[in-house]
Formats: C-alpha cells, structure tokens, sequence
C-alpha cells in the first residue's frame, strides 16, 4: 500500500473535489476544459522560456531550438481553442438568463456560433501555419514563402477577439438593469457581469505591444508592410507578445468565473447581496403607494420585470430565491393575464411616449436627441472619409478601383434598409433599429483592422459593404423619427437640420483628422488601425447609451398610423393610380436619381478642384484639393440650414425642392462650359444647392403613408443606393470627351429627378395631399 500512496493521495482530492460539488451545469464542464486547455497552454509556454524564449537568437543553444518551437508551436495552437472554449462557457450560462427573451436568445446563439467558428478556423490555420508542418519546429526552414508571418496573423484576429468580447459584455447588461431589484443589488449584478471589460483593456494592450514591436522592426527597412518582417531574432521579438498572450487567456477565464461567485458571496456576506430595508429587496411586498397608482400598462411591466429578476437570481444563486416571490409573481400574472409581447427596448422601464401625439414643444427634446446622434455618427463617418483616402494613399489604387470602393460603401443601401432595416423596424420599432445598424456599422469598421494588417482590397471592399449596410439602416429609422416625431407640417425642416447638424460633424472630423492626427508622425496604416477600433467603440456605446434612452416610438396599431392619411386620400386618383402611391414612387425616382449626382459628384470633387483649382490662384500659398474638400463640404452643410430657413419663412417644401433642382440643373450645366476659379465657384454653388434636396424628398415622400410608412422609408433610403452606379457612367463619359463634358451626366440625371418637384406643383390634388396642414 505504501507505494500506492500518491494514487490514492490523487483519487481522494478528485473524489473530494467532485463531492463538494452538488449540482454541476454544461458551462461549468466546458469552464473546466477550459481550464485544462490553459494549463496546457502556461506549461507550454513555460517550457519555451526554460529553453531560451526572450534571449536573442544568437544566444539559444543549438540543441534548444527544436524544443522552443514545439513549445511556441503547441502554444499557438492551444491559444485560440483556450478562448473558444472559455467564451462558450459564458455563452452557454447566458442562454439560461436569455432563455425566452425573443431577440436577446437568437443574439446569444448567434455569438455562440461565431466564437465557434471563428474559432475553429483560426485553430486550423495555426495548425498549419507551414507547408510542411515540420518547417515550424527549425528557425531556418521558416521562410515567407512557406510559413504565415506570425505578426500578421496575430493582428489580424484582433476584429474577432473584440467582437465576441464586446457581444459577451453587453448581453447580459439589459437583462440586469431591467429586472425589479433594489439599486444596490442591480449595480453589484451590473458590475459583477460588467469586468469583463479588463478582457478588452488587455486586449488593447497586447494589441498595443505586438505593433510597437512591429513598428520597431519595420523602421529599419523603411517600410511598413507586416510581410517584410522577417523570422530572425524570433525568440526575442516576440516573447512579450506571449507573455500578454497568457495574460489576455487567464484574465478571460478569471472575468468568466466572477458571476458563479455569487452564491458563495451570498453564503458568506448576505448583507452584501440582499437589502435588508424592509421598504425593499426582492423579498418585500410592492408598496402600497405603488399598487394604488400603477396603471395597467405599469402593472404589466413591473410584473414582467419581477419575473425577469427572479429567474435571473435563480441562475445566480443557485436557486436560493425565496419561495414568496414566485408565488408573488404567479399572483401578478394570473390577476392581469397580458401579452407576451415586449418591448425590446427597455430603457430603465420608462414607456416613451407616442411619437405622433406630441405637440411641437414636447418634440424638441427628442429631436435634439436624433440629431446629437446625427451629429456623433456624423463625425465617425468623417473620419472614416479619411480611412478610405489612407487606404487609396498607401494601396496605390487606380481611378477604377477608387471607384469601386466608393461604390462598395453605397452598395450597402442596396441591402440595409430593406433586407436588414424593415424586419427589426416592423417588428420592433425605431429604436432598435438605430441599434442593430450602430451594431452593424462598428462590425464593418472593425474589418477595416485586417485591411490595413494584410494591405487586402477585397476585405476593405467587404468593411466598405457593411458599413454601408449600417448606415443604411441608420439612416432610415433616423429619417423616419425626424420626420414624423412631432407636427408633421414641419417634418421637411426639422429633416433639413438634423442632416445639417450631422455634416458639420463631418466637417469637424476631418478638420481634426487633417490637422491634428495628420500632423502626428504615426505611419498611416497604424494609425488607420486605431482610428477604425476607436469607431468600433464608439459606436457600440452609442448603441448602449442609446437602448437606455425613452425615445418616442411609431405606434404598430394600423389604425393610429392610418391618421396620417385623411380619410378620402385612398380616393384620389391621378392617372388612374392613387395619388398616394403615385408621390411615393416618384419620390423613390427622384431619390434614385438624386443619389446618382450625388455619388458622382462627390468622388470627383478632389479631381475636379485639381483640374481647375490649380488655375484659378497664382500664389504660393494656394489651398490645397483637402483645402477645397472642407470648404466644399461647408457650404453643402450651410445648404441644408438655408433649405431649413426659406421653408420657414417663405416656401412650401414642394416650391423649394422645384428650385433647388433647377438650380442644380444650371450649375452642372455651368460646370461644363467654365474654367479656373469661375468653375470652382460654379461647383461650390451646386454643392450649396443639392444640400437640402435629400431631406425634402424624403419627407414629402412619406406623406399620407400610414401604416406603410415604414416600408416607404427603406424604399427611400434604398433609392439612394444609386450612388453606387452612376458614378462609372460620368467617368466613363469623362474618358471619352474629358472631365468638363462628362457633367452632362450630372446635367441628365437632375433633370430625370426634376420629374417629382414638377409633379408635386403643377397638379392640384397632388398639392392637397403634400402641402403641410
């Protein structure tokens, strides 16, 4: 028996162990594989550094070499299957919390999918980063041509990591702050979910670490392209890549662990996780006060609201909940019987109002509140202007393949608003809409991370595809509040400067992008990658702050909707359609064609400030194209507030749109038989001019729609997709007779648009249906 003794030593703490623990659930078994894996991964990295990891090349012994590679090897394929198996863990214990809660479930099985995935694709990839596998285990057998540049695929991955860590943070947070606890509780909850935030700060840090170092080994070849670098001095480079590696893997498994703590901090300090106020905590009775003046409405929430506390502290506690509460919420629910049917935007359990029902007054808050937002994504939007011409600098991109990135960004309007925007805009409202699309839009900025990595055009062309896609999305809910959120007479003005007030943030980011980060002796791909991951984040916490805020909503009832229309408008026929249809689909022609001048125009302006700018000032300190850019872009924002005022003070929406689209007509037409300042002048003009065209359309066009006034929207929204397309059509016009001809493009396609303003004004019973009440 005596040589037994480490045996039995070994079986009886794992028998100890597994019998302290009463009840073990899916994600504690994956937890502890994950654990398992991670122990893996220290010793192999541990060994790496017992055999000479973090010493120069020169000084690894010969017979060393082999063994450090097996280890690094054995480390790299280890290290994504460690946070694969560690996310899914957390993922798998939310789905008890998400458990029917409609679109945060399908949100929780979509980030479990992808961890997986993703995961199992990078595991693969690091299997085989040589051809053949053996070359990994020699220094001198990895070679570009036959072995993956570890520094490239190690930034590379950077999207996924964030991603998937952000979507672990922010799933359960709605969850938390929604349910009926005392304030004390709902923030320890918050925070205890919420550090996973130090997963990211660490991931920042590893993220910060690995390009300095690149950076460090680039500058000597003058060059920053990953690929250059070389595997010598491989041992020395990168051990503390590694080293915040590790840190990165256990601090995710630390974060993962916090939340099953709370039984034990239940156990142990009670006072900490129940309130023992006897006006509070989840075991009293609601108060008097309350039940006497809730309304149904509130009756209804807080009922739905206990039930989400209760099975939330059921999963945490371990089913330590008190039996009262369930029999208090079964109470709730059989004394009021209401639909299943929830809001998905929550924002602190406050109803927002009516959004049809407010007076002009009580619409200026939330519109100041849209058009903050306009402004904040407008300023994201300039600095990713900027990304774009970094991109075009340092790829050395044609005038094709300039085009052709152009048209990947509005080639996301052709699929936002319709097939991404309409279903979450039917189903759940405006406000989630904003969401889904900030959401969508910081996923399409974090691929602009690998583009500048790996130096690839079809990934930036995709990022360019999805950020589209969300701004498409943006765009129409965000359009669709401002016009109908308050008197509807003055949906065309409050649409004109809320646009306006999201160009100048545009201006504002590219004032600081050129000025201030231009200036920065920062190598543009670095700081290209930075400013991407800065939006990313940004944007997410838009999404956040926004889900909290009580933002008025589009009733779904048919008929509250159907007030929009006055009774006979159904009736009125013009040319056998109704009159009705017959604006909306004008208004898609006109947008259609309005979004087609736009593109070209816009893609050109550098182009064209070269060409006739460079003539127009004879002295050394002429303003360069940038120059021309921002002042171009100031006057298009000034044309929005201009549109604003005229309608304010002197002009129906219809009569203004009718001149702006005439005077767009004369200036393009101008454009092509001018030169020098005149036509730099000329084209400042028609900047100025086409600014308000876009709102007016817009809010013209969704008149009388009723209860298809979401529809309508992404309709509008998907006509401007068009700027994707013409913009090829005035090039090619421009290689055959040159640039000052190929504006009888911009010249035709005005006047195809011209079509709806003239509609709107020379036939009565469409001025009836138009004109502001």
């Amino acid at each position: 028996m005596g040589n037994g003794r480490p045996e039995i030593l070994a079986v009886s703490i794992i028998s100890f162990v597994l019998g302290s623990v009463f009840k073990t659930a899916s994600h504690e078994h994956l937890m502890l594989f994950a654990w398992v894996l991670d122990l893996g991964l220290s010793f192999s990295l541990f060994y790496a550094i017992a055999k000479g990891l973090g010493s120069h090349e020169a000084d690894v012994k010969p017979n060393n070499e082999e063994g450090i590679n097996k280890a690094l090897y054995a480390f790299d394929v280890l290290y994504n299957p460690v946070l694969m198996v560690t996310k899914s863990s957390i993922l798998v214990f939310y789905l008890k919390l998400t458990h029917g809660r409609g679109l945060f479930h399908f949100a929780n099985y979509a980030t479990l999918f992808v961890v997986n995935v993703a995961g199992l694709g990078l595991t693969l990839s690091e299997v085989y980063q040589c051809h053949p596998v053996s070359a990994i285990f020699h220094f001198r057998t990895q070679t570009a041509e036959n072995c993956t540049n570890i520094f490239q695929s190690s930034l590379s991955v950077v999207p996924y990591d964030i991603v998937t860590d952000m979507a672990i943070i922010i799933l359960p947070i709605p969850l938390l702050t929604r349910m009926h606890l005392p304030w004390k509780q709902k923030v320890i909850l918050v925070i205890t979910f919420g550090v996973g935030i130090l997963v990211i700060v660490v991931d920042v840090l590893r993220i910060a670490q690995l390009q300095n170092t690149i950076l460090s080994r680039l500058e000597p070849q003058f060059s920053y392209n990953i690929a250059n670098i070389a595997h010598q001095d491989y041992t020395y480079i990168t051990a503390p890549s590694f080293m915040w590696s590790i840190v990165d893997v256990n601090m995710t498994i630390i974060c993962a662990c916090v939340p099953s703590l709370k039984p034990l901090a239940n156990r142990f300090t009670p006072r900490l996780i129940w309130v023992t106020d006897k006006h509070a905590g989840p075991h009293s009775s609601p108060r008097p006060s309350d039940e006497d003046g809730a309304t149904e409405d509130g009756t209804r929430q807080s009922a739905e609201n206990e039930t989400v506390g209760h099975e939330l502290l059921e999963v945490l506690t371990g089913g330590q909940v008190e039996r009262e509460v369930e029999e208090q919420v079964a109470h709730i629910d059989e004394g009021q019987g209401y639909s299943t049917t929830k809001s998905f935007v929550n924002r602190l359990n406050l109803q927002p109002p009516n959004m049809l029902k407010l007076s002009n007054k009580e619409s200026v808050l939330p519109i100041v509140l849209i058009t903050v937002i306009y402004f904040l994504w407008g300023f994201s939007y300039g600095l990713l202007n900027t990304i774009n011409s970094r991109f075009r600098i340092r790829l050395k991109l044609d005038i094709w393949s300039a085009y052709g990135l152009h048209s990947a960004y509005w080639g996301g309007y052709l699929v936002g608003p319709l097939l991404m925007g309409r279903p979450v805009l039917k189903r759940f409202g405006i406000a989630a809409t904003i969401i889904s699309g900030l959401y969508i839009y910081a996923c399409g900025a974090l691929l602009f991370w690998p583009a500048a990595v790996s130096s690839s055009f079809p990934t930036l062309i995709i990022s360019n595809i999805i950020v589209g896609s969300g701004f498409g999305v943006l765009d129409t809910a965000a359009n669709l509040f401002v016009a109908i959120c308050g008197p509807l007479k003055y949906s065309e003005i409050r649409l004109c400067l809320s646009k306006g007030a999201g160009d100048t943030a545009i201006i504002f980011a590219r004032l600081l992008e050129t000025r201030v980060f231009g200036q920065l002796p920062t190598p543009y791909m670095v700081s290209v990658q930075w400013t991407s991951l800065a939006i990313a984040f940004f944007n997410v916490i838009l999404a956040v702050i926004f889900y909290y805020l009580p933002v008025p909503e589009v009733p779904d009832e048919e008929e509250e909707l159907d007030e929009l229309i006055h009774h006979n408008s159904h009736d009125i026929r013009l040319f056998g359609l109704p009159v009705i249809w017959l604006t909306l689909g004008l208004g898609v022609w006109s947008m259609f064609f309005y979004g087609g001048a736009l593109g070209s125009i816009h893609i050109d302006l550098i182009r064209f400030t070269k060409a006739h700018g460079s003539r127009s000032v004879h002295t050394s300190d002429r303003p360069s194209p940038l120059d021309f850019v921002l002042i171009a872009q100031s006057v298009w924002t000034v044309g929005h507030f201009f549109a604003a005022y005229i309608q304010w003070v002197f002009l129906k929406p219809r009569q203004t749109l009718l001149i702006l689209y005439l005077g767009c007509i004369v200036f393009s037409a101008l454009c092509m038989r001018t030169s020098g300042l005149t036509a730099v002048i000329t084209g400042l003009m028609l900047f100025f001019l086409e600014g308000g065209i876009l709102p007016i359309i817009f809010g013209i066009a969704l008149r009388r729609t009723g209860h298809h006034i979401k529809t309508a929207a992404c309709l509008l929204e998907t006509a401007f997709s068009s700027a994707a397309f013409f913009p090829f059509a005035r090039y090619a016009a421009e290689l055959a007779h040159g640039q000052s001809y190929s504006y009888c493009v911009i010249v035709a396609v005005f006047c195809a648009g011209t079509i709806f303003p003239l509609y709107l004004n020379f036939f009565s019973v469409v001025k009836r249906q138009v004109d502001p009440i």
